[in-house]
């Protein structure tokens, strides 16, 4: 008899492990439609206001070069900085921040460790750290 009641505790307890991990995913994953849809309607707002393309084109350049800025400065108090660090400090979602780590490694201004998933990271490559 108290085979089976372990049995069963162990069922349970693994019933609500699961349950735990799934329901953190999905609040990640709600997170992360948040800063899209975010995103997405603001973008909207500066295509309304702008008077021309030449002139959002402008802006979105420049709003692109600050973010990259911002995203550089973070290595003034980290090292090594991950793709949700940026993504949480400049309030974006993970794929534009993916985006952002991508044209800076390809400016040579920092340089990927690892190769695929939560183990990647970035340092400031020797190029980046003279500026």
């Amino acid at each position: 008899m108290d085979v089976l009641l372990l049995i069963s505790f162990a069922a349970i307890l693994t019933a609500v492990i699961v349950s735990l991990v799934m329901s953190r995913r999905l609040t990640a994953a709600q997170r992360e439609l948040e800063r899209a849809e975010q995103e997405l309607t603001q973008e909207g707002r500066e295509i309304a206001d702008a008077g021309s393309l030449e002139e959002f084109n402008e802006k979105q350049a420049q709003k692109k070069a600050a973010r990259k800025r911002r995203i550089i400065n973070l290595f003034a108090t980290q090292n090594e900085i991950s793709n949700s660090d940026v993504a949480e400090a400049l309030k974006l979602s993970s794929v534009s921040a993916y985006t952002y780590l991508e044209e800076l490694e390809q400016d040579g201004e920092i340089e990927q460790i690892g190769k695929t998933g939560r183990s990647v990271v970035y340092k400031k490559s020797e190029k980046g750290s003279k500026h």
